[in-house]
């Protein structure tokens, strides 16, 4: 088997001119020598907003048991929404059965049948699951079985988030490519001289910035490459929020490369502007300002200033509150009714305050505080209880839930009261 290759990985995901199968085919043989430990890997497409066996399709696997692929996406298929929706969010884009265990998920509802009994049946003590999402809620996701109990590293799990954003990235402009004829509004060499440009590529700002992206993307796969540390640190998905760079080849085999829309297409929630929305919804789906600027190609500090934009917009007076507002958006169902001689739209949204079924009835209460905006000594004062048993009983519920902070409980809770 080849040597792991972390940059192999994110080329594997730009490679044009496919079908959706030999993609992901593609993107499983190269993912594979990563995390191969001898039993193989299986992967598959999900659709977050559907349920049961129709929300994962497409299955392709390498050097797995046929039977075992098989079961796999039924296995992910069937589980708890909640658990289900948090693995496919993206908002973790590695992690093991062991791990999710351990931070107190409840055995039944945490999928040990995937421990157990297919453990039992193929013959392994773990699972990895590596989930490659975006705000759209179209993703693909490895399973890989694993001998023994394993704890992923700080650094793989970066590796990992920075991995699965650009196989997210390459997966939602090959389907954009396969069903519209995009013409590239830049072309350069693999110096980062500017060939073409369209008008939107045009200003000297977006130019430099083109160029310093083609330069530090060739450095990736060049000398960075025998270190994924620095060369995924170096190659981020987008350029300037809008554009992948991408390899094309002249019939004499010169290769340049050309840069391709490749924005997410959200729904607009009280007037954000693009870069806006792609933030919000990062936000929503449990990205870190850190990851949002390296899937955007943007600075962190802009990051800051453009969630501080949208919290304004929005009205939000936390994180945790703009997440939850966004995540119950997202849910909201439109309709159509007349009103005199026109048509309107309504938008009826549930409120987020469904607690997991894993929560006792205390822990519900203070994390619904917590949810709702309270802080620690506001939910005591509430509850009639202390400040210091109301910290106790979050970081329990973290622990619980699998959480690590006031707005990811956010999502949690919106997306459970959807279901």
């Amino acid at each position: 088997m080849d040597r792991p290759d972390w940059i192999g990985v994110v080329e594997s995901g730009y490679l044009p001119g496919t079908s959706e199968a030999q993609w992901l085919r593609t993107v499983v043989n190269t993912v594979r020598p990563l995390v191969d430990d001898g039993l193989g890997v299986v992967g598959f497409f999900f659709d977050r907003h559907r349920a049961g066996d129709e929300s994962v399709w497409g299955v392709e696997s390498s050097g797995a048991d046929a039977s075992f692929a098989a079961t796999v996406p039924s296995l992910y298929a069937r589980m708890p929404a909640t658990v289900r929706d948090r693995l496919l969010s993206g908002a973790t884009a590695a992690t093991t059965t062991s791990e999710m265990l351990a931070q107190g998920a409840a055995p039944s509802n945490a999928g040990p049948d995937f421990v157990r009994a297919a453990a039992a049946q193929f013959g392994f003590a773990d699972s990895l699951g590596i989930a490659v999402s975006d705000a759209s809620g179209l993703g693909c996701i490895f399973g890989v079985p694993l001998r023994a109990a394993t704890t992923i590293k700080r650094a793989e799990r970066l590796r990992w988030a920075q991995l699965a954003a650009h196989l997210a990235s390459g997966l939602r402009l090959h389907r954009t490519l396969a069903r519209l004829d995009v013409a590239p509004d830049a072309v350069l060499d693999p110096s980062g001289r500017i060939d073409d440009a369209s008008p939107a590529a045009g200003p000297r700002a977006i130019r430099d910035r083109l160029r310093n992206a083609v330069v530090a993307m060739e450095r990736s796969r060049g000398p960075l490459r025998p270190d994924p540390t620095q060369a995924l640190a170096g190659w981020h998905v987008l350029v300037d929020g809008r554009w992948s760079l991408v390899d094309r080849f002249e019939s004499s085999g010169r290769r340049y490369l050309v840069a391709l829309r490749n924005d997410v297409h959200l729904r607009d929630p009280r007037a954000l502007t693009g870069r806006e929305r792609s933030v919000a919804h990062a936000l929503a789906h449990g990205r870190s300002n850190k990851l949002i600027a390296y899937e955007l190609g943007i600075a962190e500090g802009t990051v800051s200033a453009l969630v501080a934009r949208v919290s304004t917009k929005l009205g939000a007076k936390s994180r945790a509150d703009l997440v939850q507002w966004l995540a119950t958006a997202a849910s909201a169902t439109v309709t159509h009714t007349s009103l005199g001689d026109g048509t309107v739209e309504l938008a009826v949204a549930r409120g987020a305050t469904s607690a997991p079924q894993t929560l006792t009835a205390r822990e519900a209460e203070v994390a619904r505080g917590a949810v709702n905006g309270g802080s620690n000594e506001s939910i005591a004062a509430e509850l009639g209880i202390a400040p210091r048993t109301v910290a106790n009983t979050l970081a329990r519920v973290y622990r619980r839930l699998g959480v690590g902070s006031r707005w990811e409980l956010a999502r949690v809770f919106t997306e459970g009261s959807s279901q």
